[in-house]
């Protein structure tokens, strides 16, 4: 349930999704602060360009996977 729990701090705006500015603040609170176009190709990358948001299921593949979006940064 930590996962699920992280998620939701981060689901700014309660829609169930994580938004840019919910993933700018996440990397903030991880130490890697980046820009705005930085966080926007970052939800490319693990959306595969088919959202502007995070669902569940990508964060937690950008958090555990092979290809971690996080990871790289």
């Amino acid at each position: 349930m930590y996962q699920l729990d992280k998620y939701g701090e981060f689901d700014l705006n309660d829609q169930g999704d994580i938004d840019i500015m919910g993933l700018k603040r996440m990397m903030e609170k991880l130490g890697v602060p980046k820009t705005h176009l930085d966080v926007k190709k970052m939800i490319v990358e693990v959306t595969g360009g088919s959202s502007n948001t995070i669902n569940y299921r990508d964060f937690v593949r950008m958090m555990l996977g092979k290809r971690s979006a996080v990871l790289k940064l």
